[in-house]
């Protein structure tokens, strides 16, 4: 052990915190309890190292108190570890308290409830306002043009038809139906073909004459057009008294635009054609109206109106 060793350790020693240290190492007894070993030939105290030269205290192992260079470099050992130690927990506990407490969380501030009365009704959601569309504006309906036909052409050959009245099947043997009216055939003796009658035992009485009848024309397209003919039966009977015609562009609101007023066909049994002219005129329907039928029964069938055939002529 060298003598700064023990300088360090009678330094040391005097602290209590390293006295109860000293105290558990035997080779020094009398160091524990504060006095230290006296060696021959030289004085130790508890502030003088010893002035032995080394030779002189390595050979102190044999001194009658136990002490070895052993034991003293254990020794040395366990101090520097132990002042270690020490020194570490100083930096620990230094660092502990240099850090800063965390700050706390300020306590956010709720906003205080409010009491609502108890009968206070909730307020409806507003509806949603729809934004206004722009309306388009209303286009004129192009006016209807009249197809390219012909002057002259009768029309009516190529039309639909309609009548208000019509015998059934069982008088088409006898040469009557409704389709018979625009088929361009006339007075044909040599097929049952006559034309169109009324429905027959609807007029019994003289006083009936006066009822409306009608055939309607409904043409392929817009036609101008300015004239109508109808055809009596091959012996002029049954043929009306009062007519008129009617014209339209949509099968609804109608015009008259040519008329006649007791015609004598019918008591002269003549079969001539009955012509009647009329300003052009475009139009998608024609109609021929009876307003007065010939007054005199043909026996059970009661007042008839018969025609052979009705054409209508483009311009």
């Amino acid at each position: 052990m060298s003598p700064d060793f023990l300088h360090f350790y009678c330094v040391f020693r005097r602290f209590p915190l390293f006295s109860g240290v000293f105290r558990h190492f035997p080779a020094f007894p009398d160091i524990s309890r504060g006095r230290f070993p006296r060696f021959p030939g030289n004085e130790f105290s508890l502030d003088k190292p010893p002035a032995l030269p080394y030779n002189q205290i390595r050979d102190m192992k044999n001194h009658p108190t136990g002490f070895s260079f052993k034991e003293g470099d254990t020794l040395k050992k366990n101090l520097i570890k132990l002042i270690t130690v020490l020194a570490v927990l100083a930096l620990l506990l230094s660092a502990c308290a240099q850090k800063p407490d965390d700050p706390k969380p300020a306590d956010t501030a709720q906003p205080a409830a409010t009491d609502v009365p108890a009968d206070a009704t909730e307020a409806p959601e507003a509806t949603p306002t729809e934004e206004p569309t722009d309306t388009p504006e209303p286009t004129d309906t192009p006016a209807p043009t009249a197809a390219a036909i012909e002057p002259g052409t009768n029309v009516a050959l190529t039309a639909e038809l309609e009548v208000s009245s019509s015998t059934g099947p069982g008088h088409v043997q006898w040469g009557w139906s409704y389709e018979y009216i625009n088929d361009g055939v006339k007075f044909d003796t040599s097929i049952p073909n006559l034309g169109w009658t009324t429905a027959v035992g609807l007029y019994p009485e003289p006083e009936d004459a006066e009822v409306e009848e009608w055939v309607l024309f409904e043409l392929e397209t817009y036609t101008n057009v300015n004239k109508m003919v109808v055809f009596p039966t091959i012996d002029g009977s049954c043929f009306p008294v009062d007519f008129h015609v009617e014209v339209s562009l949509n099968g609804k609101d109608f015009t008259t635009v040519a008329s006649v007023e007791g015609n004598e066909s019918a008591v002269k049994r003549s079969s001539k054609a009955i012509t009647m002219e009329f300003d052009p005129c475009l139009v998608k329907y024609v109609k021929f109206v009876i307003t007065r039928m010939y007054d005199v029964p043909s026996g059970a069938d009661g007042l008839l109106c018969q025609l052979c055939e009705i054409e209508v002529y483009s311009c």
